[in-house]
């Protein structure tokens, strides 16, 4: 007599996938943990694990957009032009101030009775008398008797030195001081073939810190200086100060 099998092939097969299926699926949805089946003699993985990429770049870089940042450039430089502007017409304005300033000092002195003496002495040395009336101006703000510190007297603030040498014997006397000057002047404008800022350095800090400097000396104070004088050169060469302040930005 013959016994039946618990199973058929088809069954068996069957049975076979539906096992296979239940280890796959548990494969997939467990979690797999490398450490604890890694070998003592596998090599550790180099690199830099996935979460510490994000952190090292920037949020600013990865969301960084080129066009708008080149606006906002663009926008900037409007604004600093407009800064650079609004600066600048500051600065001119208290120039201004200054030299207004500095004319009503000269005024109390008699700026304009000097100026005879000076357009003769320009005319004479054939210098501008806009720089000479720029260099007393800057010099002694038209005080006759002014005294600096280092002895420079007179107008033209002359030397002891300069004066002997140019034939003033009275730095005082406002005619000998402002053809004394200007003489000078004029001499050294010679000197350096007509450059103005050379000649002016030379005035004030003497020919031999150019000639040392092979130019014009890096003192803040002869700097300065030269500035300020073709500064107010610049306001006695025009027939009205008010015509030369720059316009606004509005106007």
């Amino acid at each position: 007599m013959k016994t039946k099998k618990p199973f058929g092939s088809s069954t068996r097969v069957l049975f076979l996938w539906c096992i296979g299926g239940a280890l796959l699926l548990t494969l997939i949805l467990s979690p797999i943990d490398y450490a604890a089946t890694a070998l003592p003699f596998d090599r550790p993985k180099i690199g830099l694990p996935v979460s510490t990429i994000p952190a090292l770049v920037p949020d600013g870089l990865l969301f960084f957009d080129p066009v708008h940042h080149l606006i906002n450039v663009k926008i900037d430089e409007e604004r600093m032009h407009k800064a650079t502007v609004a600066m600048a017409n500051l600065e001119y304005g208290v120039m201004l101030r200054r030299i207004e300033a500095a004319a009503d000092t000269a005024a109390v002195y008699g700026e304009t009775l000097f100026y005879p003496i000076i357009f003769e002495a320009a005319y004479r040395y054939e210098v501008d008398p806009a720089i000479v009336k720029a260099i007393i101006l800057a010099e002694s703000s038209y005080n006759p008797k002014a005294v600096s510190n280092r002895g420079a007297k007179g107008l033209m603030q002359l030397m002891p030195i300069t004066a002997r040498e140019m034939g003033v014997k009275n730095s005082f006397n406002p005619q000998q001081n402002i053809h004394g000057g200007t003489a000078y002047f004029k001499k050294l404008l010679n000197r350096y073939e007509g450059n103005v800022k050379l000649a002016l350095a030379a005035y004030n800090a003497g020919s031999g810190k150019v000639q040392q400097y092979r130019g014009i000396p890096p003192f803040k104070a002869t700097r300065k200086y030269i500035k300020k004088v073709l500064q107010y050169h610049r306001i006695y060469s025009k027939p009205s100060r008010k015509s030369d302040i720059p316009p606004t930005e509005s106007s």
